[in-house]
């Protein structure tokens, strides 16, 4: 390739706009071989010859990154969540319930509140001599929860959420693949649970919250495909009928 030949597709690349992506580099190349068109022989030749490779390597360069940005953006964005949404089904499933001592010394604080908050309204209502009486069946008393309750509540939930995620960690898969999605799940896990737990409590909160969404969006759609596969073959029956 000739020094004029050179700069003419140098030009014709600055104009489709080649050179945005190394601006540095494209006008180096650029300015080469302008120096090389005014120079002369053998120089000249050389330095053609060092533009026209610099210019090689600039476009296999811009190639290769255009190849890399199409391929991220062809990666489908919810094979992560994907992977830990199979990965929170299936342990829940294996999941075990709560030992029966919580789950009885939860319902005694439960019963123990209600009695107190009954008694009160009670005496309140009537006055002291009759606050010995129980109250009434028919008598619809709004029990709030105590703090000592809900502190059980909140401590159960958030210990169930890091046994799924110990879980999730001892159960991963056997020789993975370098881009396996749940040996990264399982990863980015780890790093979450050694470095914040109080933010893993957080996350595994927020994907049961995208998983129950997900959830309710399938069974909408759902039930309107129900009621349009009704309302279709009610048209047909009804068009056979005239």
């Amino acid at each position: 390739m000739n020094s004029d030949a050179l700069i003419h597709k140098i030009s014709e690349l600055r104009t489709a706009g080649a050179d945005q992506f190394d601006p540095v580099r494209f006008r180096y190349i650029e300015a080469l071989a302008l120096r090389a068109h005014g120079s002369r022989q053998p120089l000249g030749q050389r330095l053609t010859e060092k533009s026209a490779a610099s210019l090689a390597d600039y476009l296999a360069s811009r190639g290769a990154n255009r190849a890399d940005n199409k391929a991220i953006k062809s990666r489908p964005g919810t094979a992560t969540v994907a992977s830990l949404a199979a990965l929170r089904r299936a342990l829940d499933a294996s999941q075990t319930r709560p030992t029966v001592g919580a789950s009885d010394f939860e319902q005694q604080l439960q019963d123990q509140e209600g009695e107190l908050l009954q008694g009160a309204l009670f005496a309140s209502s009537l006055g002291t001599e009759a606050a010995a009486e129980p109250l009434s069946d028919n008598v619809d008393v709004a029990v709030k929860p105590l703090k000592s309750s809900q502190s059980l509540r909140v401590h159960q939930q958030r210990r169930a959420a890091e046994k799924r995620v110990e879980l999730a960690i001892a159960e991963g898969p056997e020789s993975p693949g370098p881009l396996n999605p749940q040996m990264l799940a399982i990863k980015a896990l780890s790093i979450m649970r050694d470095i914040s737990p109080h933010y893993l409590n957080r996350y595994v909160a927020y994907l049961d919250t995208l998983f129950w969404v997900e959830q309710l969006d399938t069974a909408a759609s759902t039930k309107a495909d129900k009621k349009n596969s009704r309302v279709g073959s009610r048209a047909k029956a009804k068009k056979k009928s005239v």
